[in-house]
Parts: structure tokens; sequence; C-alpha cells
């Protein structure tokens, strides 16, 4: 990884510095509207879930101070972290698609006292022999989704545990009646 001066001096010089992650970025009032709005008006634990943490956070809301309570703002779907891949492999497989936007269906809403997030279904589609292939590369992570809401002391990564979560009945799954189709752009963030 590059050290802080090198990335000073990248920035300096508009070079990126070290992918941190390729994501599929999510607009904060899109998601709000369209699929957190619905969410509350259909599933009364979920209205109680999410007022009870709004609550806590509505003084102030650092998506970044992990000593809080705090809803996450900068929303996106990992598709590729470094720890799960060279930067050569995430240049390749995604370089071409930063800057394009996709669709893609948010189906369920997982949550636990620690974290919640929403369930991303990637689209696919049948390429000329009839089989399915990818519109895009699909996530690295097994659990695509969308990190909201992180309790204090914890992190956002840790919703990658919420499908587990949920076979151990420590976390609640609910599920959507009709996808919700919401659209991003892919990016890299750097360190």
């Amino acid at each position: 990884l590059a050290d802080s001066k090198t990335l000073a001096a990248n920035e300096a010089n508009n070079e990126p510095g070290t992918i941190k992650i390729a994501s599929l970025d999510l607009d904060l009032k899109a998601v709000q509207s369209e699929i957190i709005a619905k969410l509350r008006k259909s599933f009364p634990e979920v209205e109680q879930y999410l007022a009870d943490r709004e609550e806590d956070s509505k003084n102030n809301n650092d998506e970044n101070d992990k000593s809080q309570n705090r809803f996450i703002t900068s929303l996106h779907c990992t598709f590729a972290h470094a720890s799960q891949a060279t930067q050569e492999s995430m240049t390749t497989t995604f370089q071409h698609l930063v800057g394009t936007k996709h669709e893609v269906k948010a189906v369920s809403m997982l949550y636990s006292d620690e974290s919640a997030a929403i369930e991303l279904e990637i689209p696919k589609k049948k390429n000329d022999n009839n089989s399915h292939s990818s519109s895009f590369p699909a996530p690295l992570n097994t659990f695509p989704h969308v990190t909201i809401w992180c309790a204090k002391d914890h992190e956002a990564y840790e919703s990658n545990e919420l499908p587990e979560k949920v076979k151990r009945k420590s976390a609640k799954r609910v599920v959507f009646e009709h996808p919700v189709v919401v659209s991003g752009v892919f990016n890299f963030w750097y360190n």
C-alpha cells in the first residue's frame, strides 16, 4: 500500500492512489425514497427498527465515527475489495465500467443489533449461446448488499455476516413483495 506522502503526491498530480474498492455507488436520496420509504410502509418492524436508530443519531450522524450509532450515507455495493483482489485484477475487471450506470434490484433487508443492509440482486443477461452471463462482473462478496446502518463500535463490512446471522436467528430478513430497481454508477474508491 502507498504511504501518505505518495498518496498526497498522487492527489496533487491528479493521480489516484491504491484502489481500496470497486463499487456500484447508489444515490442516498433514491435509496431512501425508493426502498427505505417502501420498507417502512410495508413492514412495521422495520419502521420501528429504523425509528429507534434515527432517535439515536438525530443530533450527529457521522458515518465514519465508529464511536456512535450511525446511518451510512455513502451507499455502495462493493464488487471487489483490495483484500480480495490485486490492483491489477481490479483494474482489468472494472476499469471499463468506471463512470457507467447500471441497474440492480433490491430484494430484501437484513438487520441485527449491529448492522442493517439492503440485499441486491445483480442482473444477468443471456449471451449468444443462451447461457447466462452477468451484464457486468459479479461481486466477489457472496452477499451483494448496501450497508445502511451500523451500531457503535461496529464496522460497515460486518454486514457481510448478516445472512449467516439470519440462519442463526440473531438477525432478521424481510423480503420485498416486489424487487425495487435502483441504479448506481461504478467507481473505484482509493486509499
